[in-house]
């Protein structure tokens, strides 16, 4: 667990820098666009040249989003877990009886991080889950085995076939 781990932090930690850095970056202002003299503020409905000079985020989206993926889980959990108590008299009473756990559909989100076919998603997301299935932005959808998790850091990695990836 700790090999995993060790693994899986940078991994988390690269992926967000990645994912941040644009964000985090000054946004100049345009050059044709007129900034305001000194002293003067602008009228309070009234955009700021920087504000309005916004760069657009598609190109970042478009340049990602084929990493990126839907991850629908299947799982199966103790009608106790699911945090919704029952109001009925009788149960409340009589107890519950026999518990048969029930099947839960789920979703999350991951993404890519290795063309091999290693995908990065939250532990939360396949704790317990019996069947992965990853639905990629080509409408593309194959199934995928957790090889790791680390409820810790709510990380989890998971592996669909790098031949299934690349066909």
């Amino acid at each position: 667990m700790n090999g995993l781990r060790r693994f899986l932090s940078p991994v988390a930690l690269l992926a967000s820098g990645l994912l941040a850095v644009p964000l985090l970056h000054g946004v100049p202002a345009r050059a044709d666009t007129p900034s305001p003299p000194p002293g003067q503020a602008t009228a309070p409905g009234q955009a700021t040249p920087q504000a309005a000079a916004l760069p657009s985020l598609a190109p970042l989206v478009d340049s990602v989003k084929a990493a990126v993926v839907n991850v629908d889980v299947t799982s199966r959990v103790e009608r106790g877990e699911e945090g919704g108590g029952s109001d009925d008299p009788f149960e409340q009473f009589f107890g519950r009886g026999r518990q048969r756990p029930q099947v839960r559909q789920g979703a999350g989100s991951g993404f890519v991080i290795d063309p091999r076919g290693y995908i990065l998603t939250n532990n939360h997301v396949v704790e317990g889950a019996f069947n992965i299935r990853v639905r990629f932005d080509d409408g593309r959808t194959l199934e995928a085995e957790v090889l790791g998790t680390d409820p810790l850091t709510d990380v989890a990695l998971m592996a669909v076939g790098y031949d299934l990836l690349y066909q």
